[in-house]
């Protein structure tokens, strides 16, 4: 089942104070840490009376809702068994913000109450998320009331429903990835209309940073660097007052438009451009799970519900890059390069998993142009999991048989107590 897996590592992720929590790096686990007045490591130290550690917050455009919460805590125990220490949970849906937690009939905002993990299993499926699809999480730890225990805390799983479509994430999350991180070196030609030391950059693109300016009426070979500033408004200011009709050349690095074949624009949108298009979807069976409705869960909440498996898929991307200037084409495929160059993974807009790339092939090849366009592409595979079935709601029984089917055969059958 789709879930947020918080592992204890990236701790600079992490929130936490470092006086009052130790990471067990072997374990990959939190614990309070015991400390003398001076501040150093004393095994013979009472341990704090508790600490709050801050989890990195989670976006998942795709996120619809929750069903459960499964931490790993452990506990020493007294002589009759009571687990010594607690620890304690906060929600939040607005980056932290605001902190909830369960009072009982409601998700209520606080400052200083914190639930259990069954509170939090129990109740999370009501939680609510707003508009932006985020959760947070926050964590208090206790030690014993006599300060000489510590509870321990490992990764934490937080089930989720997702509304998603591996074609659809593929799109959006590369479309904004190469949005955000495209600089191409682009060029701008204007002639004066009279004489001035400030000439204006008149360009539907994202001007990112100034190169160089040249004066090409005077100065063909470019040997002159006119370039002195360019404002918000990108009015470029050069270093002298250049005359009438002469002919200016401006040498940036910008943000040409990304589309993908489902806007509506991309066909009759000007050039520069990048188009990211789909060569086609399969499975990589070779890692896929192929099981029947395997219980998720055993206890009675969760028997409602049934699991659904990860399947693997491949989606070829071919990227095209159209500019009506042969030099600018190539160097936009540069700069997709450059961005694709060093990425094993992007992280998925919809659900916050990976996305991994695989045979980039940064090979320029002539495509399919019209009359004064130039084309080039580049392609390469992506891979991600889509999660595929659907909770199947069951009347609440107190046996279930499960069957574990692998390449059309029965091998299993195993009866679970509600």
């Amino acid at each position: 089942m789709p879930a947020i897996n918080y592992e204890i590592k990236d701790l600079d992720l992490f929130t936490y104070d470092a006086t009052k929590l130790f990471v067990d790096r072997d374990n990959r686990m939190f614990k309070l840490v015991q400390r003398n007045a001076e501040g150093f490591y004393d095994p013979s130290a009472l341990f704090p009376d508790s600490a709050e550690i801050i989890f990195p917050n989670f976006v998942a455009k795709a996120l619809t809702s929750f069903f459960g919460f499964e931490p790993c805590e452990v506990y020493d125990e007294d002589s009759e068994g009571n687990e010594l220490g607690t620890i304690g949970y906060q929600l939040s849906n607005d980056n932290g913000s605001t902190w909830y937690y369960w009072d009982g009939a409601a998700w209520s905002s606080t400052t200083t109450d914190f639930n259990t993990k069954a509170e939090i299993d129990n109740n999370i499926d009501q939680f609510k998320l707003d508009i932006n699809k985020q959760f947070k999480l926050k964590v208090k730890i206790s030690a014993s009331d006599d300060n000489l225990y510590t509870p321990r805390l490992g990764e934490i799983f937080v089930y989720t429903e997702l509304d998603y479509d591996f074609e659809e994430d593929v799109f959006r999350t590369l479309k904004h990835h190469v949005q955000d991180n495209l600089n191409a070196k682009l060029k701008y030609k204007v002639k004066l209309k009279q004489g001035s030391a400030v000439v204006k950059l008149d360009v539907d693109l994202t001007v990112n940073s100034v190169i160089s300016v040249y004066n090409l009426t005077d100065d063909p070979n470019k040997e002159t660097d006119l370039y002195q500033s360019i404002d918000v408004s990108n009015n470029v200011t050069m270093t002298s007052e250049q005359d009438e009709n002469d002919i200016i050349e401006i040498n940036y690095y910008g943000t040409v438009p990304v589309f993908i074949t489902s806007d509506k624009d991309y066909k009759t949108s000007e050039i520069p451009a990048i188009v990211i298009k789909s060569l086609g979807t399969t499975d990589v069976r070779e890692r896929n799970f192929y099981g029947s409705n395997v219980i998720e869960r055993n206890f009675a909440k969760f028997l409602t519900k049934t699991r659904k498996s990860p399947i693997w898929k491949r989606m070829k991307i071919r990227v095209e890059c159209k500019s009506d200037s042969n030099l600018v084409t190539f160097s936009l495929v540069d700069s997709i390069e450059k961005i694709l160059r060093n990425e094993d993974v992007l992280i998925s807009e919809a659900n916050g998993e990976e996305l991994e790339l695989e045979d980039y092939v940064p090979v320029v090849v002539d495509d399919n142009i019209n009359l004064g366009q130039f084309g080039k592409i580049v392609q390469f595979d992506t891979i991600g999991k889509e999660w595929i079935g659907t909770p199947v709601q069951r009347p609440m029984v107190t046996k279930v048989k499960v069957g574990i089917i692998i390449d059309n055969k029965r091998v299993e059958e195993v009866q679970l107590d509600a």
